[in-house]
């Protein structure tokens, strides 16, 4: 599900239309076909919402591909900042997480 309209890319929040939207959508599937939401998902708060609302992942394209722009041909670094990047993005998925 696209999160938002417009262009990809980060946001500082995640807007009350976006969950309601989840809502709708998870009445409609169930379970039947898992919901990953995305664009403007960049921070573990914005995971931790759209989890929190009903969706059963989140899409984090934008999030990375700054961190791979911001290292260029550095990989020892660029490596390290992606994992501490999805490490905290994912702790947006765990029920209770602090994050």
């Amino acid at each position: 599900m696209v999160s938002i309209f417009g262009v990809t890319g980060a946001s500082e929040s995640i807007n009350q239309l976006t969950l309601n939207t989840i809502h709708r959508i998870k009445l409609q599937i169930g379970d039947r076909i898992p919901l990953a939401v995305g664009f403007g998902i960049s921070e573990p708060e914005h995971v931790s919402t759209i989890i929190k609302n009903g969706a059963d992942g989140a899409i984090v394209g934008s999030a990375l591909v700054k961190v791979v722009e911001r290292y260029g041909d550095d990989l020892e670094n660029m490596t390290g900042a992606l994992e501490l990047n999805t490490t905290k993005l994912k702790a947006g998925t765990l029920s209770g997480a602090v994050i």
